[in-house]
């Protein structure tokens, strides 16, 4: 006789009872269920066969898909409990109580698989009850994590260029003796002007995938519709999609006012963006000082020191302190799209926006939030 054919559907009156009573089975014996067996496979199989799951945990968990478990069943067979727990990143199988002969879990797989086929139609039926969602990375969620990573390795750094440069001076007793000091400040400041560059890349793109990602969300029906449409909006010069929300976006107030001091920042930003993305020799920002010479010899205007003739030839230039006032700039640029939408639209954006993945409803297109952002898991027992 098959494992399969001897599991008996546990009434929950049932495995009260039994879990109360002194007879209650004891030890358990835990395998886990990665790739032998998807999950939407098992869950539509044992509800075909079974009806609704019907485990403990089913009661326990909350009206969300926030729960370390998500279903279960749980079956009698002889005097012992078997459950299938559906976790987050596997299926869990629980044989509880006493096991003289422990089945083999490649059986227990292979009598599930070939069950299958006996319930054909009413997996199928099961699953087209189901509500398909494909997911997706949130652009904008990812740029903001990146940013918002790169400031705090930016801080970890404890830039401060008048205590660093005085130890860049040799004639200083700071900078007497110090093996390797210069060449450890140097490399810091190094890291400092990778960061910044990083910084002054992403901060555009990011408040430019917020843009986006509001389009994506709230475009009107016979833009989403039309492929050909969306991407002439999606694609269109950023003050123009800014502009343009309004009219291509359901629940805006009103037009959004370009000329304002958060737009303009936001402008400049992307400007400076471009001059270092594309290499631009605008020399009023690249100026660093003059020098002259008597044929090859060098005569300077002032002594510079170690600092301002390595590093700080770079980070002076690209006017390091400025690119936290950057990030702040670019936040107030979003707070001030988000606070030209009606109510229930900003509901809507800061449920989606902020979050990792979103979720598009296969039939009908709806977008949802479909996971938490964290994650949790845990054991109850050893694994065989």
């Amino acid at each position: 006789m098959s494992f399969i054919s001897k599991l008996k559907y546990a009434p929950i009156k049932d495995l009260l009872e039994l879990m109360k009573s002194e007879n209650r089975p004891k030890g358990c014996l835990s395998y886990d269920l990665v790739t032998e067996l998807k999950p939407i496979d098992l869950y539509c199989y044992f509800y075909a066969k079974y009806g609704p799951p019907n485990g403990l945990q089913n009661m326990l968990r909350n009206n969300s898909s926030d729960n370390l478990i998500h279903w279960e069943w749980t079956f009698f067979i002889g005097n012992s409990v078997v459950t299938f727990q559906s976790h987050s990143v596997r299926t869990e199988l629980h044989f509880i109580g006493e096991l003289s002969n422990p089945p083999d879990i490649g059986v227990v797989v292979s009598e599930i698989k070939d069950d299958f086929k006996s319930y054909g139609k009413g997996i199928k039926k099961v699953r087209l009850k189901l509500e398909k969602w494909t997911r997706y990375v949130n652009p904008f969620n990812r740029l903001q994590v990146v940013v918002k990573q790169t400031i705090k390795n930016i801080g970890q750094l404890n830039i401060d260029i008048e205590s660093d440069r005085s130890k860049m001076t040799l004639t200083t007793p700071s900078g007497v003796g110090s093996e390797g000091l210069v060449e450890g400040l140097l490399s810091r400041y190094n890291n400092a002007v990778c960061y910044y560059f990083s910084l002054k890349s992403m901060l555009p793109v990011m408040a430019e995938s917020f843009v986006n990602l509001v389009i994506f969300i709230l475009a009107r029906k016979e833009i989403k519709d039309n492929d050909r449409h969306f991407q002439n909006v999606i694609r269109q010069q950023i003050d123009i999609r800014v502009q343009s929300l309004h009219l291509n976006c359901v629940g805006f107030k009103g037009v959004i006012d370009y000329s304002n001091e958060k737009c303009k920042r936001f402008h400049s930003i992307i400007n400076e963006r471009n001059d270092i993305l594309h290499g631009n020799m605008d020399l009023k920002n690249l100026r660093i000082g003059d020098i002259y010479f008597n044929g090859n010899v060098p005569i300077f205007t002032e002594y510079d020191d170690l600092y301002s003739r390595t590093s700080g030839v770079y980070l002076n230039s690209i006017k390091y302190d400025s690119i936290i006032s950057d990030y702040d700039d670019i936040i107030n640029f979003i707070n001030y799209i988000m606070d030209h939408l009606e109510p229930r639209e900003k509901v809507c954006i800061e449920q989606l926006a902020f979050r990792r993945e979103i979720g598009v409803n296969s039939k009908d297109g709806r977008l949802g939030a479909l996971l938490p952002d964290h994650m949790a898991d845990f054991r109850t027992v050893k694994n065989a």
